[in-house]
């Protein structure tokens, strides 16, 4: 799945889509700093229509083979295994950034990421992506109206980080 891409959506398109996609897709429009009513017109629905969309929640049901079987408590001496695939340049700053920010996230968008770090939109796209894909960063919170996604590092994300300030990699 890629968070960060950029995807052209008609009438068409948005008329077939899953309701649970819909309210992703208007969501993420959202996030982007679409305003409803430039999205309404783009897909050709009324704006009641694309807000209520927005303010949906969706149950996700995974296929059995994806559902993990309950474990027992972890040990008390289990520890964070740093990925083999270390972030590189764009990746590993905006893993600083996120690490940096602390527990409480980071409230970013792409565009700002992109500002922050002086890079291009598709640098940081695939960076995102990869981050999330190899399971250092996740989403601690969704958009909401203006406010942007935050961002969090998880316990592998801050080792992967703690192992390139020691190789002396920024």
């Amino acid at each position: 799945m890629l968070l960060f891409t950029d995807v052209h959506l008609g009438a068409a398109e948005f008329t077939t889509m899953p309701p649970a996609l819909r309210t992703e897709a208007v969501r993420l429009a959202f996030e982007r700093g679409m305003k409803p009513s430039v999205f309404a017109k783009a897909v050709e629905r009324p704006v009641s229509e694309i807000l209520q969309a927005a303010a949906e929640t969706h149950a996700v049901r995974l296929h059995p083979q994806c559902v993990e079987q309950e474990v027992g408590e972890p040990s008390e001496n289990t520890e964070v295994v740093v990925p083999v695939r270390l972030p590189r340049k764009t990746a590993s700053a905006v893993l600083r950034l996120i690490v940096e920010a602390g527990g409480k996230g980071l409230a970013a968008s792409a565009d700002t990421l992109s500002r922050t770090l002086g890079v291009g939109s598709r640098h940081v796209n695939a960076s995102m992506n990869r981050l999330i894909a190899d399971d250092l960063i996740y989403r601690l919170r969704p958009p909401h109206g203006t406010s942007p996604t935050v961002w969090a590092a998880t316990e592998v994300g801050q080792a992967a980080h703690s192992e390139l300030i020691q190789r002396g990699e920024p």
